[in-house]
């Protein structure tokens, strides 16, 4: 491959921003590239071109740092394959990729025709959505034409030297709203679970929930990130000390997909999917917060949204976490899982904090009473290693009870 590098050469250690334009049809890629670990042939300052000569063993060696979480990657051949020539212009300035990218979003419900007394009003959203919206962090917010302005001034005098991307349409404007709505209306009349003339789980918050999927997929798409972080607009009236333990949850995401499981719900109860969701969603998992690896987010959203339409068609569909239960029963290797209630859906997120019984008796307990010996082991050990890192105090009996698991 050729590389052309400004005069004088540089150390095998500079980070460099390099701007990669492979010779097949894709388009033009931005990161950034460590180059100790190629070598320099044929070098010649007069003309400042040269060579690299490396191998299939450096292709995806990676360096990431918690002090300025930036990812660099020896050698330009990421996700190229080698049999093609690839020319690279390297600039001397450091382009940061960020490690983790926040989305979020706000739509007006109480607007929409299908609104009942209990859907909650836009102040409430104003009031809580400071936390979320003061994030110093990256953040793509999917809003409307009423929503944006006031959205824009809060993140803007909140964090005003962040990157902040708007996607502004109506969520009725979606495909996602105007191919599901009557479906999800119609579903309702005919079900025993909704004759609440106040439910505030309208088929509008259906959707709009459900496009949770969409839109981490579409902020994949928008913006360059190591992982991508689900933040609920309002999560601060319900998640303990979120603007301490955000933070924290941005700076080391999990791997895979990561959210709070508070309920276990074993597969032989799921498994009559229409029995299980007539009366709505039993609470199982969170969808509060979540994390997704970059390289999950395309299948998260393809597996969310196969099991929403299973729904559909069974007719039932009540909300998101209908869907996270169905996804974590069926594909569990996609997860990372961590444990709690609503509140401590932040807290928890590296090490249990509080919620302990929560634990115990909605999780342990019934994976055993369901034969899911490992998945009580796993939790046993994650609540007995908080006890260690000093996160989560129990009495002895406790600790014990978690020992023998």
């Amino acid at each position: 491959m050729n590389v052309r590098i400004p005069a004088p050469a540089p150390s095998t250690l500079e980070v460099a921003h390099a701007i990669i334009t492979p010779n097949i049809n894709d388009q033009m890629k931005y990161s950034t590239w460590l180059l100790n670990r190629a070598q320099f042939m044929q070098w010649s300052p007069a003309t400042s071109y040269g060579s690299i000569k490396c191998n299939r063993n450096v292709i995806l060696n990676c360096i990431f740092s918690r002090e300025t979480h930036t990812r660099s990657f020896f050698c330009a051949c990421w996700r190229i394959s080698l049999l093609g020539r690839i020319k690279v212009y390297v600039k001397k300035n450091t382009y940061t990729m960020p490690t983790t990218v926040c989305v979020t979003m706000f739509f007006d419900l109480k607007s929409l025709p299908d609104a009942t007394t209990t859907v909650r009003p836009v102040e409430f959203y104003v009031n809580n959505g400071k936390t979320t919206l003061s994030t110093q962090a990256p953040m793509v917010i999917f809003c409307d034409s009423e929503t944006r302005p006031w959205i824009e001034k809060i993140r803007q005098e909140a964090v005003p030297t962040q990157t902040t991307l708007y996607v502004e349409k109506p969520i009725t404007d979606y495909d996602f709203y105007k191919l599901n709505h009557a479906i999800i209306k119609e579903n309702r009349n005919q079900s025993p679970g909704y004759k609440d003339p106040n439910e505030r789980n309208t088929p509008s918050y259906c959707i709009t929930t459900t496009f949770k999927f969409l839109a981490m997929k579409m902020a994949k798409q928008a913006m360059q990130a190591s992982h991508y972080a689900w933040i609920d607009f309002g999560c601060a009236h319900i998640a303990d000390q979120a603007s301490v333990y955000i933070p924290k949850m941005l700076e080391n995401p999990h791997p895979k997909m990561s959210c709070a499981y508070i309920h276990y719900r074993p597969p032989h109860v799921l498994r009559d999917m229409k029995s299980y969701l007539t009366h709505g969603n039993p609470c199982s998992l969170a969808a509060t917060v979540f994390t997704i690896q970059r390289e999950y987010v395309d299948l998260a959203y393809i597996r969310a949204m196969s099991v929403f339409y299973e729904q559909l068609s069974k007719g039932v569909g009540h909300n998101e976490e209908g869907v996270f239960v169905y996804l974590y029963d069926r594909y569990p290797d996609m997860f990372t899982l961590y444990y709690g209630d609503y509140y401590s859906c932040l807290t928890n997120y590296h090490h249990v904090h509080r919620d302990y019984n929560t634990i115990k008796y909605c999780f342990i307990q019934e994976a055993l009473n369901s034969g899911k010996l490992e998945l009580a082991k796993t939790c046993a050990s994650k609540l007995l290693e908080s006890v260690q890192m000093g996160t989560l105090i129990l009495p002895v009996e406790e600790i014990q009870f978690l020992s023998n698991v």
